[in-house]
């Protein structure tokens, strides 16, 4: 089974955590892990890693958020003549293109709600 461990794993070749940051990563890792789980058709295997790919990739783009939002991420650094600067718009669209490729790969295993057949009389 897997679980927000297994999904901190993930979530740590994505970015890095410390271990100051790591409880409040697991509990996102926990909450994205329970959200996609939520999302499973009946017989899906929950020992499927596309459900710990979608949830690292749920928990990355939610980490992205909060560390945009707070300050967190350092943007620019500069050391004499050595200068690095990232910006937070291609941290977010890193961040949002991982979340939905790993939801796409992992959506054989999700319950199908999105599609309405209907008759329509006139």
């Amino acid at each position: 089974m897997i679980t927000q461990w297994n999904v901190l794993a993930l979530l740590k070749q994505l970015t890095d955590i410390d271990s100051a940051d790591e409880p409040q990563a697991l509990q996102i890792c926990l909450t994205a892990l329970e959200q996609i789980k939520h999302r499973l058709r009946d017989g899906a295997s929950e020992d499927d890693i596309r459900i710990a790919s979608a949830a690292a990739g749920m928990a990355f783009y939610t980490l992205c958020i909060r560390r945009t939002v707070n300050g967190d991420d350092v943007t620019s650094f500069k050391a004499g003549d050595i200068s690095i600067q990232k910006k937070a718009a291609d941290t977010m669209s890193f961040a949002q293109k991982i979340c939905s490729d790993a939801l796409a790969a992992a959506a054989p295993l999700f319950k199908d709600d999105g599609f309405l057949f209907c008759k329509v009389d006139v």
